[in-house]
C-alpha cells in the first residue's frame, strides 16, 4: 500500500513539474519576443548611427531568440548591405553575398514586408543582375501596402509617355497622394 502511494505520489508530482513547465514556457514564450524585439530596435538604432558591428550584434541576439522572424532577417541583410561600399570604392562582395542569403531567408516568411522585395531588388542591381531586380521590384509593388504606390507610378509613365514635363509629373503625384487623404 505505501508502495502504491509513493508511486503515486511520484506521478503527481512530475504531472504538476510538467504543468509548471509549460506555464512557465507559454510566459517565457512572450519574454522572448520582447527581449528579441528589444534587440531588433537597438540593433536599428546602432545602424542608423552607422556603428555596423554593434547592429550586427544585437540583430543576431534577436534571431537567436526568433530565427524566423522576416523584420530581423531584413535588419540583418540592411547591415551587411550598408557594409557593401569599401573605402577603395570596390564592393566587398563577401557582404553583398551576406546581404542576399539574408533577404532570402526574409522572402521565405510568410510575413516578409514589400521593403524586403525593394531592397533585396537593390543588392541585385549591385551584383549587375537588373532582370531579377526589376522583377523583385515589381512583386513589391503588387503587394497590397504598396498598391497606392504603383497607381502613382503608373500615373507618373502615362504622363511621360505623353510629354509632360517633370514638373507637371510631380504635381501628379502629389494630388495622387493628396487624393488618398
Amino acid at each position: 500500500m505505501k508502495m502504491i502511494r509513493r508511486c503515486v505520489g511520484i506521478a503527481w508530482f512530475l504531472w504538476a513539474g510538467i504543468v509548471v513547465s509549460l506555464v512557465g514556457g507559454c510566459v517565457s514564450s512572450g519574454q522572448m519576443r520582447t527581449q528579441a524585439d528589444d534587440h531588433y530596435r537597438l540593433a536599428q538604432s546602432y545602424l542608423s548611427n552607422e556603428s555596423h558591428l554593434l547592429a550586427e550584434q544585437e540583430i543576431r541576439k534577436a534571431l537567436t531568440l526568433r530565427p524566423d522572424d522576416a523584420r530581423y532577417l531584413e535588419c540583418l541583410a540592411l547591415i551587411h548591405q550598408m557594409q557593401v561600399y569599401q573605402a577603395q570604392g570596390t564592393l566587398n562582395l563577401t557582404r553583398l553575398q551576406l546581404a542576399e542569403e539574408a533577404y532570402r531567408a526574409a522572402l521565405r516568411q510568410a510575413d516578409a514586408p514589400p521593403s524586403v522585395l525593394v531592397n533585396y531588388s537593390t543588392v541585385l542591381l549591385l551584383q549587375e543582375r537588373p532582370d531579377e531586380a526589376i522583377v523583385m521590384a515589381q512583386r513589391a509593388l503588387q503587394m497590397p501596402a504598396l498598391a497606392p504606390m504603383a497607381q502613382v507610378i503608373g500615373r507618373q509613365e502615362e504622363a511621360w509617355r505623353s510629354g509632360l514635363t517633370k514638373q507637371t509629373c510631380f504635381v501628379i503625384n502629389t494630388t495622387s497622394w493628396q487624393e488618398r487623404g
